[in-house]
Order: structure tokens, then C-alpha cells, then sequence
């Protein structure tokens, strides 16, 4: 058992308390002096003489048995931690969130600097396709994992820059595991809205080579503009190799489905960037307007696109 008796001062904390450290068991102590009250009050009320020093003696008696420790300890307090947590998914790659994310990033560093006893701790959260385990942007995971050493208390805050798209938020704030603020600064612009590719139909396997169809569907997620149009754009190439070209029949999906634009790489998959594009192919074989054509590859000897 202790009991405090003095905090400190200044920047460094100072406190003293007094600790008990019984010879004899709490219980046997405790029933000592309920039969020390007992025999005194016997002498108070048949008015003995020396009741009171008798009294006193008693109490030191018991005080020396609690065997009574001053102690003294000197803290030195820590300093506050604030956690910024940087979302580096894929979404954060387009509409230059990758630059708005950075400057964000920069300001942060420099108005943080002139807070005094706080440790800034900065928290990179990416997921990519080829991770089989992570299926979204998991920023509360990686916020956990990065505090996992952080006492609750010592949390001032929380801080991330996102595009807003976050797939683990916990259902309410008692699973956040901390009651430090969190805020988000978004990378998007006012009045973007996000939108979700989904693939209604592939197939399962395919040979290579081989012409395979899918289906793929654009949704508006809430909190778009619903009635916005989607634009939709397509780039292919002529096809896998030079005896086996099928962009017209891509060509001619594309346009049935509505497609708003077709940009036409005028190599084959096996060229890769190797030989010269061929233009021609764009216009004789997709039958493109040449006027209205998009041409992707570099002239075999200009290095010019055509006009």
C-alpha cells in the first residue's frame, strides 16, 4: 500500500509518496487494531488515568509494525505521438493525387515542426493487386500494426492523407482502439466522385493465342453524379503477332458498346516496341477514318506522328 504525498514541478516530474511495508500480514495488523480500539475504549469509559498517552502509544506501536517507506521518484515525461498515415494504394496514382499527396506531405512536415514534445510517426499504407491477404486500401490496419507500441494515452491524434476510399473503417469508434481525433485531408478535387469497374463475365481459363470475351460494367458509386455521363476509352493493339491480328473484330465490339474513343497501338503483342508502327494497319485493316483515327508507335525513319 502507498500513499501519495507530494507531485512535482518544473519539466520534469517529482513525486513522493510514503509505502507501507507490514511486518506482519494486513490481516493480523488490521486485527491488532481493532483490539487496540477496543481495550481503549474500555479504559475512556471507565475514565482511567493515562487512556490518551496509552492511546498514543498504541497507534506508534502500530505504525512501526506497518513499517512505514518514503519514497521518491523522478519522471521524465514523453512526448506526445501523432500518427500521419499516407495512402499509397493504386487509386491515389490517378488525377494527380501523387503530387497533391506530396505537397500535403511537405506542408504537414514543416507546420509540425514548431510543435514542441511531439514525436511525429508517418505511416505508408499501399496495397497492390499481388497482394492475395489485403483486399482494399487498409489504412486502419496498417495504422494498428504501427502503433502496436504506443500506449493509448500517448496518442495526440491521427492524420490521413487519402483520396478517401478506405476499406477497413471500423464499424464505430470503440474499434478504433484509442480516443485520439482523427482526421482526413483528401487528395481529390470538389465534385469528383469515384467510380467502380466490375467484371460481369470472364472466362476461366483461356489458350493463348485464342479470342476470349468478357464483360466489364462501370458503376457510379454513391455520392456521384449519377446522370454523368462515363466516358470510356479503349487502347488495343493489332494483335498477338503479324499472321494473327484481330483488332478490327476488337474494334467493332468496342464501337457497339458504345466506347467513346479507340487508340490503336500499330504494333503486335510479339513486337513489342521493336519495328516501326504500322499506321496503314490502323486505317486498311480497323477501317478508322484516318481523320478520325488514334495512332499510338513511332515512324521507322522520321520518328514523327502523322499529322
Amino acid at each position: 500500500m502507498s500513499l501519495p504525498c507530494l507531485s512535482g514541478w518544473g519539466s520534469d516530474a517529482m513525486s513522493w509518496s510514503i509505502e507501507f511495508l507490514p511486518f506482519v500480514p494486513w490481516p493480523v495488523l488490521w486485527t491488532l487494531a481493532g483490539l487496540g480500539a477496543v481495550l481503549l475504549a474500555l479504559l475512556f469509559w471507565r475514565s482511567r488515568r493515562g487512556a490518551i498517552f496509552r492511546l498514543l502509544s498504541y497507534a506508534l506501536l502500530l505504525l512501526a509494525i506497518a513499517n512505514p517507506q518514503l519514497k521518491q521518484e523522478d519522471r521524465e515525461p514523453l512526448n506526445d505521438v501523432l500518427a500521419v498515415v499516407v495512402d499509397d494504394s493504386q487509386s491515389q496514382a490517378i488525377a494527380g493525387r501523387t503530387a497533391r499527396t506530396a505537397e500535403l506531405r511537405k506542408e504537414l512536415e514543416e507546420r509540425l515542426k514548431s510543435f514542441p514534445n511531439l514525436d511525429v510517426r508517418w505511416v505508408n499504407s499501399n496495397s497492390t493487386s499481388a497482394d492475395s491477404e489485403r483486399d482494399g486500401t487498409m489504412l486502419f490496419t496498417d495504422l494498428a500494426q504501427a502503433l502496436a507500441d504506443v500506449p493509448p494515452d500517448r496518442l495526440a491524434g491521427v492524420i490521413m492523407i487519402t483520396d478517401g476510399e478506405v476499406h477497413d473503417v471500423p464499424a464505430s469508434a470503440a474499434g478504433l482502439g484509442f480516443e485520439a481525433p482523427v482526421h482526413a485531408l483528401l487528395t481529390g478535387k470538389p465534385g469528383e466522385s469515384d467510380r467502380l469497374l466490375a467484371v460481369e463475365q470472364a472466362p476461366t481459363f483461356g489458350m493463348v493465342g485464342e479470342a476470349q470475351s468478357l464483360t466489364v460494367r462501370v458503376d457510379e458509386l454513391p455520392g456521384g453524379e449519377a446522370a454523368a455521363p462515363v466516358p470510356v476509352t479503349v487502347k488495343i493493339r493489332l494483335g498477338w503477332s503479324e499472321d494473327d491480328q484481330n483488332a478490327s473484330e476488337i474494334a467493332k465490339v468496342v464501337e457497339d458498346s458504345g466506347a467513346s474513343a479507340l487508340c490503336v497501338h500499330g504494333r503486335s503483342r510479339e513486337q513489342r516496341y521493336s519495328r516501326a508502327a504500322d499506321w496503314d494497319a490502323i486505317t486498311d485493316k480497323i477501317g478508322v477514318d484516318k481523320q478520325k483515327a488514334v495512332y499510338q508507335g513511332w515512324a521507322a525513319k522520321s520518328g514523327a506522328y502523322p499529322q
